[in-house]
């Protein structure tokens, strides 16, 4: 399963997320970690525009990605920090 996130097009949203990409906080870190314990297969991001993307591939399905969302392991707001992006259907692809 895919799922990607893009910026929300907010004054500085493409920065803080460019910046959060380049040199992770340790939320960012500790989420990728977790991540990549429990079904995340691939990460990639890339700025196309005046947008950054985001898309993760993961070897459950959608139904077990929202239960851990629901759970509280998959915390979209690390630290309390609302992030500027909202969900697409417009995945990046692995060439």
């Amino acid at each position: 399963m895919k799922i990607s996130w893009k910026t929300d097009g907010s004054e500085g949203s493409l920065a803080l997320m460019q910046g959060r990409m380049q040199t992770p906080v340790e939320a960012d870190v500790t989420y990728g970690t977790w991540a990549d314990a429990n079904g995340r297969t691939d990460f990639k991001w890339e700025v196309k525009g005046e947008e950054l993307f985001i898309t993760e591939e993961w070897s459950i399905d959608r139904a077990a990605y929202d239960a851990f969302v629901a759970g509280g392991q998959i915390d979209h707001s690390p630290g309390g920090v609302n992030l500027p992006m909202v969900e697409t259907t417009d995945h990046l692809v692995w060439e």
